[in-house]
Order: structure tokens, then sequence, then C-alpha cells
């Protein structure tokens, strides 16, 4: 049996099983993925149960919980399992009570019938503004430069701000958007006051 978790090629996506203890089939990753040392969290679940979660501290926290059934994750984590794709959420609150982005891949295992069946899901935590720092915002001020990161969350017409210089909104400021898997995000940049 193998299993596929989106993208990349058969021999990245090729996963390992069965797990001697449960007899249940587990996917064992053969390759990192290159943005792990970004990541703050990493865990995997079975038919949508968290079971493991790393680092040790969100363990707590975190195992247990039913993403598909937890009305704060279920209408993302369905959408991954029905599309078979990854599905990023977020910005939002986390349950450990900081800002991040969870991206979701749902792995499917082959079953001798030839029919893919859902396994869980492997899911990635990214901390705001940690997040950003590749992205050298704030080196904008030296230019003399104020910025807003914004979004609107899906379902939402309220905007969230992601990252900002300043308190305020700009006035008149020249923006740029960029479509991620959780929505399109918009930087804006206009000259200091």
């Amino acid at each position: 049996h193998h299993a596929h978790a989106g993208p990349g090629t058969a021999e990245d996506r090729q996963v390992e099983n069965p797990d001697p203890d449960t007899h249940q089939q587990q996917p064992t990753a053969k390759a990192r993925p290159r943005t792990a040392h970004r990541t703050h969290h990493r865990s995997h679940d079975h038919g949508g149960v968290i079971r493991e979660a790393v680092p040790a501290a969100d363990k707590a926290i975190v195992v247990g919980q039913n993403l598909l059934q937890n009305p704060r994750t279920a209408v993302h984590a369905a959408e991954a399992r029905e599309t078979g794709k990854l599905v990023v959420e977020g910005p939002f609150q986390l349950l450990e009570g900081r800002t991040g982005l969870v991206g979701r891949l749902p792995v499917f295992l082959d079953q001798p019938s030839g029919a893919p069946a859902f396994w869980g899901f492997v899911n990635v935590i990214v901390h705001f503004p940690e997040a950003l720092a590749d992205a050298r915002l704030a080196s904008l001020r030296e230019s003399q430069l104020d910025y807003e990161l914004w979004t609107h969350p899906i379902g939402s017409t309220q905007r969230q701000v992601i990252a900002a210089s300043g308190p305020h909104p700009l006035v008149q400021p020249v923006e740029s958007t960029v479509e991620l898997p959780s929505g399109v995000w918009t930087l804006g940049v206009a000259p200091l006051d």
C-alpha cells in the first residue's frame, strides 16, 4: 500500500506502512518539507483526530482535537478532504492563544480496489509575525515608507490587518495583491507622514 499527499514527485509523496502497534496504515514521510525550519508546529492525525504534534508543549492542547467536527476547523478540513488539495487558513487566533496560519494537507491511502481512502491530514502551523521575517517589511521604514498587509478572511467582508508599520490606515497607498490558498492578501505602501 502507498499513501499520496499533495503535490510533488511520487518519491516525495510515497510513505510506508502499516504501523506494527495498531495494524493500521500510518504514513511515514520519506522527505522533509523544505520549509520545516520556519514552522512552529507540525502534527498529523488519523481520520481528522490529531494524534501527534511537535513541539511537545503543544501536544496537551491539540492532541484529541477532531478537525472535522470542531466548528472552528470543520469547513476548511472538509474542503481539504473533499478536494484532495492543500487548504491554508488564517491568520487567526490559534488554540494556544497566538496568531498563526495553518496548512492542512489531506493524505489518501491506496486501497486494494485501487480507490484512494482518506487517512487524515498533515498539519503545519506558522506563527505571525515571525512568518513574515523573510519579507523584511520593517525595512520599508528605512526607505521612508509606511506599509500595511491585509486580507479579507474567506466568508468575511471585514478587513483583517496581518502586519502594519503603525496603527493608522494608510493614505492613498500603492497596493499590490497576491493570491494565496487562503485568499487574496494585499500589501499597501505609502510615504511616511
